[in-house]
């Protein structure tokens, strides 16, 4: 009986991490959907990093080394992320010439 309490206690965390994954996914959906409203999507992917910093790689149970470390991975991630968005923002079409016939 040990052997099973101990794997449902293992598993357990993992499961409602899952389902909290899901839920915002599923909130995600419906602001994009039902609200219109893209911005959102940076509010929904901060809280879905946050389950995760906290669920699978324990940050809140780690020293404050690792602390550090996964506030400085987060603010990395957020730098490449708005500098990968900065093309598609600014970026201008310009009409191609074309030679119409007489």
């Amino acid at each position: 009986m040990s052997g099973r309490d101990g794997l449902r206690a293992e598993l357990l965390p993992l499961l409602v991490t899952w389902a909290a994954l899901l839920g915002v996914l599923a909130l995600q959906l419906g602001a994009a959907l039902l609200l219109q409203v893209p911005q959102s999507a940076s509010l929904f992917g901060l809280v879905a990093t946050s389950i995760v910093l906290i669920m699978f790689m324990r940050i809140k149970a780690g020293s404050p080394l690792m602390r550090i470390f996964g506030v400085a991975g987060i603010f990395w991630f957020a730098v490449l992320i708005c500098l990968g968005t900065m093309d598609p923002v600014t970026r201008t079409d310009y009409p191609a010439v074309t030679d119409t016939p007489p």
